[in-house]
């Protein structure tokens, strides 16, 4: 039996990549706040999309791609803090990130739900990702939680 999954931080990438390759186990998924997204794109290499890389990584991106039409068939919610626009340590930068989702958290959840969306547009699908910006939080999970009523919000959508 598919189970939701919620992450925040490093831990709403790790939920996302894992949906990506076990679409069968999860259900809905809520991510709050990923510094980064891999991008269900064919035309950019694992991580950062799921063309094969070079670095050995074959067999990730075969299983993304191999589930992509049933991980598209969910209902996907990204969240994040109206004001986590900062470019700090805990924030992956390089040009192939910054160029391809963004140079905040805002913009990569943005680029990332449009993607979803059309993805799913293309498959028929209902547009079942959705973005929520937290108001007055930035990406500590404690102001996100008690101002932003994170956990309110994913617990309402279940």
């Amino acid at each position: 039996m598919p189970m939701d999954f919620f992450g925040f931080s490093g831990g709403a990438q790790l939920a996302h990549r894992f949906a990506m390759l076990y679409p069968e186990a999860v259900g809905d998924l809520h991510l709050g706040a990923a510094g980064w997204y891999t991008m269900p794109q064919e035309s950019t290499v694992y991580p950062y999309g799921i063309q094969d890389s070079l670095s050995g990584s074959r067999r990730w991106s075969r299983l993304m791609r191999s589930g992509l039409d049933r991980f598209l068939r969910r209902n996907i919610t990204v969240y994040v803090g109206e004001k986590d626009t900062e470019r700090d340590d805990t924030l992956r930068k390089n040009r192939i990130v910054d160029e391809q989702q963004g140079l905040n958290r805002i913009e990569r959840a943005r680029s990332y739900v449009a993607l979803l969306n059309r993805l799913q547009s293309e498959l028929g699908v209902s547009e079942l990702t959705r973005m929520e910006l937290l108001p007055e939080c930035d990406h500590r999970f404690s102001i996100c939680a008690a101002q932003g009523n994170l956990a309110g919000r994913v617990l309402n959508a279940l």
